[in-house]
């Protein structure tokens, strides 16, 4: 007959986890916030900035339709002096 083999006892298992991946993943939500915090924030400032260019482009057209108006009335006085001879076509340009 065979002896029976006697069982060495195992190594003791740890009942408590290892920090390590709970701490690893809080540090990787963690990061992934703070990343989405600064590209949040540049989208926000490229955005205040388009604003600002698209509010000035505006102010720029109306100036531009204001000059062209006043371009307009004045060819308008010019064409009415030489049709007719007239000076009270150039009256609102020589006040």
């Amino acid at each position: 007959m065979t002896e029976p083999t006697s069982i060495s006892p195992a190594a003791p298992v740890s009942r408590t986890p290892s920090g390590l991946p709970l701490y690893s993943a809080l540090a990787a939500v963690m990061a992934f916030f703070i990343v989405s915090a600064g590209i949040s924030h540049r989208n926000v400032q490229t955005l205040r900035e388009a604003t600002d260019r698209v509010s000035h482009t505006h102010g720029v057209i109306a100036a531009l339709e204001d000059v062209f108006s006043l371009m307009r009335d004045a060819e308008s006085g010019q064409r009415g002096l030489i049709i007719t001879g007239e000076e009270k076509y150039l009256e609102p340009y020589t006040a």
